[in-house]
């Protein structure tokens, strides 16, 4: 009797697959996270998958950003011991080589709901466990609030605050 082989894509190649997909990615947005967004918003983010999946899975920076969110449910479940982690996972998709982006600038929300997107899609597949869709989303939401934070140096006053008296 013949042996057959049965070829089964590894996780990253099956998500590099899925999100290839224009009307998956839709589909997640207005249904699974129920977010409404016009057609600028979701050029930006079609746009930011294109660089993120790269030309081959091989090269792709898809690869770095799920190995961060599988960090936050290492532990079985994600909570605010994994904000540093989600703050990472989205500067790196601020910092890719801003050439690749050809048309558009994104910004930390298009970048958190890329996020949200990708950990949907991970919790779709079972990649990763995921209890409590409604805690994830607050909390890149909360990772965002956090990084676009400033401080106004300007009305500091430096001295109250270098003063050895």
């Amino acid at each position: 009797m013949k042996e057959v082989k049965i070829h089964v894509p590894e996780p990253l190649s099956l998500v590099h697959e899925l999100l290839k997909k224009n009307d998956k990615i839709e589909d997640l947005l207005s249904n699974k996270l129920k977010l409404n967004i016009d057609d600028k918003t979701l050029k930006i983010i079609l746009e930011v998958f294109n660089v993120l999946l790269g030309k081959t899975v091989e090269s792709s920076p898809l690869k770095s950003i799920i190995e961060g969110i599988k960090q936050c449910f290492a532990d079985g479940k994600i909570d605010v011991n994994d904000i540093p982690i989600i703050v990472k996972v989205i500067t790196d998709v601020m910092n890719l080589n801003k050439e690749q982006f050809t048309t558009v600038k994104p910004s930390f929300e298009h970048v958190g709901i890329v996020i949200k997107i990708i950990i949907t899609v991970l919790s779709e597949l079972n990649i990763i466990k995921n209890n409590d869709d409604e805690l994830i989303l607050r909390i890149v939401d909360s990772s965002l609030a956090l990084l676009s934070t400033s401080i106004d140096l300007s009305k500091v006053n430096m001295k109250k605050i270098f003063c050895c008296c």
